[in-house]
């Protein structure tokens, strides 16, 4: 699937155990299997062994898409509830 403007491709492996460190930033204009928009998503949780802490807090200045193993969260503004935003139209589907 090719898409309208090219984002920054997060895949497990490009994400720092523990840290939530992004590791590498690959620029894509195409995808090949769906993925997950991080749009104003506030955290993002690796939902396959989430114990290894695999976290990103997400730039929202940067057009991040990944994996569908990550799970965003947006965090309200007391800090007193957390909620899923997935996958009601966070995710890009490959049609293929």
């Amino acid at each position: 699937m090719v898409l309208k403007r090219e984002h920054i491709l997060i895949e497990e492996e490009d994400v720092e155990k523990k840290t939530g460190v992004i590791l590498n930033e690959e620029y894509v204009d195409r995808i090949e299997s769906s993925k997950v928009l991080f749009a104003d998503c506030d955290i993002l949780v690796s939902k396959i062994r989430p114990y290894l802490g695999l976290v990103i807090l997400n730039d929202k200045n940067k057009p991040y898409i990944g994996t569908t193993e990550l799970v965003p969260y947006k965090v309200n503004d007391n800090l007193k509830k957390i909620s899923s935003i997935y996958p009601p139209n966070m995710g890009v589907h490959n049609k293929n």
